[in-house]
């Protein structure tokens, strides 16, 4: 190889390291997702294949709409709004291409005219409102009529099954008979019924039916009413079970009065709330913890599922304009 022809490869060599260099500090600056952006919108805009169907609104969560709002994701109760206005619009069918995993927590709302930042203080607990974000974004999708979710996962767990709520219902009428039934039922449907946290089945069933009976139960008088002396023993599953008790009860409510399901959720939560417990929903000082806390959640399950079961949500198939043909 002669000194010319060496010389060139070394320059190849030096040209390609430095191209290699550059391309990873473009890369690790980001500025190849930004050309990537800038020629996706390219892309979908010239080279599209699929036409534009007058009948078809798409409402973008953009950039804009993030500075107006403030960054996502946004509060349900938000949200709702999204899902109520193109319903009084006419829209014939709305899809939501978000996908709701886990529980919004509520959320205080402090009015407009509220001076935080120079008086904070003067800002008492009356002035306070309570966001329902979950029950907004619920009595949305019901209102509007035909909604097409992302996606529903039922519940499946032993708590929930129908053979647990048979020993319960069991336990109540006294019929011990019919107890013994029932929990044959549950191991022979679910083997893996043996164990409900540290508590067997039939112990968690008991445990549900006295919450049932009284949801505001310590964790202590329920222990001291079963005859357990180790307290720990239940603390894997009185929070499941606590909840599963009121959502029987939250059940039972609303069917005493089938007219309930039209409150509007935060009417529902004070109401069914001193219905059920006894207590004024003014004396609440928190929702984040105890009885409260469960009380909003298993409230929100049950707002949900009437939402999810009371009216289908999801059309089967869907309609011809909402799965438009691609070209290959």
């Amino acid at each position: 190889m002669s000194k010319r022809q060496r010389r060139a490869r070394r320059h190849a060599c030096l040209i390609g390291l430095a191209a290699t260099i550059a391309a990873c500090g473009l890369y690790a600056a980001g500025w190849f997702d930004r050309l990537e952006w800038i020629t996706l919108d390219w892309r979908y805009t010239y080279a599209s294949s699929i036409p534009q169907h007058p009948d078809i609104v798409l409402i973008d969560i953009d950039d804009a709409s993030l500075e107006q709002v403030g960054r996502w994701p946004w509060p349900r109760d938000l949200q709702a709004p999204l899902i109520a206005i193109p319903a009084e619009l006419g829209a014939r069918r709305i899809l939501v291409d978000i996908t709701y995993v886990d529980a919004e927590p509520l959320r205080s709302l402090v009015p407009a005219d509220s001076d935080l930042i120079s008086d904070p203080l003067s800002l008492g607990p009356d002035a306070l409102s309570v966001a329902l974000p979950d029950y907004e974004l619920r009595a949305a999708i019901e209102s509007s009529g035909a909604v097409y979710l992302a996606f529903h996962h039922p519940p499946s767990d032993v708590l929930r099954s129908e053979a647990f709520g048979r020993i319960i219902d069991a336990l109540a009428s006294g019929d011990d008979p019919a107890v013994r039934r029932a929990a044959d039922e549950l191991a022979a449907e679910r083997p893996d019924a043996a164990t409900i946290g540290s508590l067997g089945a039939l112990d968690a069933a008991r445990l549900t039916a006295l919450l049932v009976d009284d949801p505001t139960l310590s964790l202590s008088d329920c222990a001291q009413r079963l005859g357990i002396h180790e307290v720990d023993r239940l603390g894997g599953a009185y929070s499941d079970c606590r909840s599963l008790a009121l959502l029987r009860r939250l059940r039972a409510w609303f069917a005493e009065q089938p007219q309930r399901w039209r409150l509007k959720p935060h009417e529902a939560f004070a109401a069914a709330y001193e219905a059920i417990t006894g207590r004024s929903i003014e004396t609440v000082t928190g929702l984040k913890a105890g009885v409260e806390g469960a009380f909003a959640l298993a409230l929100r399950e049950v707002l949900s599922d009437r939402a999810t079961t009371a009216r289908p949500l999801v059309a089967d198939p869907p309609p011809e304009w909402a799965a438009p043909a691609i070209d290959a």
